[in-house]
């Protein structure tokens, strides 16, 4: 039986980094036809695949020019984008984010407005399993402000349209899955979003093992902080983000989509033992989450100097950008 394999790394949490050294085993371009794969060793960030179909890229290739067979997912397909340009009209004219308590709320609504539009215009393709993490631009904004107690308020057609679209997706993940299954390729894939908060609704097929990347609330700060640095987000609204993080909910493991995410999975893999504690058992368990820990046995010692060589070279980064908040968290 194949296997599907899915670990939720957030943003800023190394998951292209992970990509290169458990996915792609530690090889510098495993994709040269593509100009986005890549290292910017002064931010020290990394952009690989972070999706693994069958054996390596010639399986992603397959994929990528293989048109849907599926009749009835080819007919919903063309009537779905009509809703979906529907709501994302609504949404624009809205402005949910004046609800949004987040210190950021106005950063997020317009990554998800980005995200709707990529949906939209690359929809024939979306079925190939790219770009999950930005389903839920659909419809996460729908609750914002409720734990303020000043919720958006929404009409029920729209709620009906976001429930459409769900559906949609839904029927997508399945059909790649058949895709998949039918070929004889594992699935493996990180993501910075949950699935079941990419897709809710979805029931995991019988092959399906799940990880997360869990992170305390300092760890989170941390990583938190280091995205906005690698983004280039600096200047005084940087300052400011850096003096209010510690109080964003967010952050709290214990809270919301993260607690969620930690019932969820079938393992937890600590981001604080990989990276600042660089300990080797962690370390070999998340390889082994992957299928790859021959390759972490045979290169342990490389392995171990990289994982360690990359958070240093965070830290750095962090200290010279937010001197006050790294002495608080040291």
């Amino acid at each position: 039986m194949t296997k599907v394999r899915e670990l939720y790394v957030r943003e800023g949490a190394a998951s292209n980094f992970i990509a290169k050294q458990c996915l792609w085993l530690g090889v510098d371009n495993p994709e040269p036809s593509n100009p986005h794969v890549s290292i910017d060793s002064s931010a020290n960030e990394y952009f690989y695949p972070r999706i693994k179909t069958g054996y390596g890229m010639e399986q992603q290739k397959i994929i990528y020019h293989m048109e849907c067979d599926d009749a009835h997912l080819n007919e919903e397909t063309k009537r779905i984008v009509v809703v979906m340009q529907s709501v994302n009209e609504y949404v624009f004219n809205l402005r949910p984010e004046h609800n949004y308590g987040a210190k950021n709320a106005e950063v997020q609504a317009r990554r998800m407005e980005v995200n709707r539009h990529h949906i939209i215009e690359k929809i024939d393709r979306i079925w190939k399993d790219e770009w999950t993490m930005a389903y839920s631009s659909f419809w996460d904004w729908a609750e914002w402000g409720k734990l303020s107690g000043n919720m958006v308020k929404v009409e029920p057609s729209i709620l009906d349209d976001i429930e459409d679209i769900k559906k949609y997706f839904l029927k997508c993940k399945e059909y790649y899955y058949s895709v998949c299954s039918r070929h004889g390729w594992d699935n493996i894939k990180i993501s910075h979003a949950c699935t079941i908060h990419e897709l809710p609704g979805f029931t995991p097929p019988n092959n399906f093992t799940s990880a997360t990347m869990f992170c305390d609330t300092n760890t989170a700060i941390f990583v938190a902080v280091l995205l906005e640095i690698k983004r280039g987000e600096l200047g005084p609204r940087f300052e400011e983000f850096c003096k209010t993080i510690r109080d964003d909910w967010q952050l709290d493991p214990t809270n919301g989509h993260l607690r969620e995410e930690i019932e969820f999975s079938d393992v937890s893999i600590d981001y604080r033992k990989i990276f600042f504690e660089n300990d080797e058992d962690e370390l070999r368990k998340m390889y082994n989450f992957f299928g790859t820990e021959y390759h972490f046995e045979m290169n342990k010692k490389d392995i171990i100097g990289e994982f360690w060589h990359y958070n240093n070279s965070n830290m750095a980064l962090f200290k010279s950008h937010a001197p006050q908040l790294y002495n608080q968290l040291s």
